[in-house]
């Protein structure tokens, strides 16, 4: 069960773009993709706690600035250095991962409506659904709502125009929610075998013997 809901998303992107293009591929993931299974349970069962919708949008967007805490620490050693500073922001993190360009920016460009709708109902007490949050949202140059529904389309099988997920703003923002952290877990797990490779004393030393002078 865990497996195909892993597999229903698409989190490969154009090759040269990034240092990974693709996520670990089966059958040498499964193992792999149940312990991410495993770990997207855990942030679903907080769903499922609360049927308010400013609940759901919190814990969605703090489930994946967790995640993108965890998949920045497998590529900066020190990474609680920096994390612990305050004005280390939510959007500084996702400018410091895609400038990296380690994994698809298309995983890290659909952090943005999530976060942005997660502002709304954090710094607005009277609006407590998502219908609310959607009509604040219409006032501004950018929809945040309008971007959301086209990232979840980046991850997913082409819709329908008579599919009733387009006009579902909550289920949208669910269904992102969920793209971006198995993309970031996905892709954690290859960046720490990178890691481990280069620490290494030996590849280290062959590539000290291998340099210019």
């Amino acid at each position: 069960m865990r497996l195909r809901l892993y597999q229903k998303y698409n989190l490969a992107g154009p090759k040269g773009d990034s240092l990974f293009s693709s996520p670990f591929k089966y059958p040498s993931g499964k193992k792999k993709g149940k312990e991410i299974g495993k770990k997207l349970d855990s942030y679903l069962e907080k769903y499922r706690e609360t049927s308010d919708n400013r609940a759901w949008a919190l814990v969605g967007a703090l489930a994946i600035e967790n995640e993108l805490d965890n998949f920045l620490s497998k590529w900066i050693k020190d990474y609680k250095h920096i994390a612990d500073r305050r004005d280390f922001t939510f959007a500084f993190k996702v400018d410091l991962a895609t400038s990296s360009k380690l994994i698809p920016k298309k995983i890290l460009n659909a952090i943005e409506p999530i976060r942005k709708i997660r502002n709304i109902f954090a710094h607005h007490l009277d609006i407590d659904t998502f219908e609310k949050a959607k009509e604040f949202d219409s006032k501004s140059k950018k929809s945040s709502f309008s971007m959301l529904h086209n990232k979840v389309k980046m991850f997913t099988k082409p819709w329908s125009a008579e599919d009733d997920r387009l006009s579902d703003d909550y289920l949208s923002y669910c269904q992102l929610t969920i793209a971006i952290i198995l993309g970031l877990n996905a892709y954690a797990k290859l960046l720490t075998k990178v890691q481990d490779h280069i620490w290494k004393p030996e590849n280290l030393h062959e590539i000290m013997k291998s340099r210019d002078i």
